[in-house]
C-alpha cells in the first residue's frame, strides 16, 4: 500500500543549521547538513554528524532565495526519525527526518510560495 503525505514535498538542496534543543549540553546539539526535501509539514536534512534522536525537539535555520529576495526561517520541530547510512568512502551521511511544529503565518506564505515554485516553475505572480 502506498503512503499518502499531508503535504507535497519537494526536491531542494539548501544549507541548513539544526538545532537539538532536547540536548542543549551535548555535542548534538548544534549541526550542519543539508534539506534534500521539504514540505510545509517537513523535511529531510542530511549530515554527516547525528542531530539527535526521534523524539528530540529541535530548531531549522535556512534560507532560501527567490527572484523577490532571500527569506530565513527558524521553525521548531521534532525528529520523527533518524537513520543512517555508509558511503563509499567510509563516511557515515545521517538521514534525519523532521516534522515542523507551528509556522508562522507571513513564513508560511513565503514557503508556500517557494514549494508552488518548485514544484511548477511558475510564479505565482505569473497566474
Amino acid at each position: 500500500s502506498n503512503r499518502l503525505r499531508k503535504n507535497q514535498r519537494v526536491s531542494v538542496n539548501i544549507i541548513v543549521s539544526l538545532l537539538n534543543k532536547s540536548q542543549p549540553a551535548s555535542e548534538n546539539s548544534k549541526t550542519a547538513g543539508r534539506l534534500v526535501d521539504l514540505s510545509l509539514g517537513g523535511s529531510l536534512i542530511e549530515a554527516y554528524k547525528t542531530g539527535g534522536y526521534a523524539g528530540d525537539l529541535v530548531e531549522c535555520t535556512f534560507k532560501i532565495n527567490m527572484d523577490g529576495g532571500e527569506a530565513l526561517f527558524v521553525i521548531p520541530g521534532v525528529l520523527r526519525a533518524v537513520t543512517n547510512t555508509v558511503q563509499a568512502d567510509g563516511r557515515k551521511l545521517f538521514r534525519h527526518g523532521v516534522q515542523f511544529n507551528e509556522i508562522a503565518f507571513q513564513d508560511k506564505i513565503i514557503l508556500q510560495s517557494y514549494i508552488f515554485q518548485a514544484l511548477t516553475g511558475e510564479k505565482l505572480d505569473d497566474l
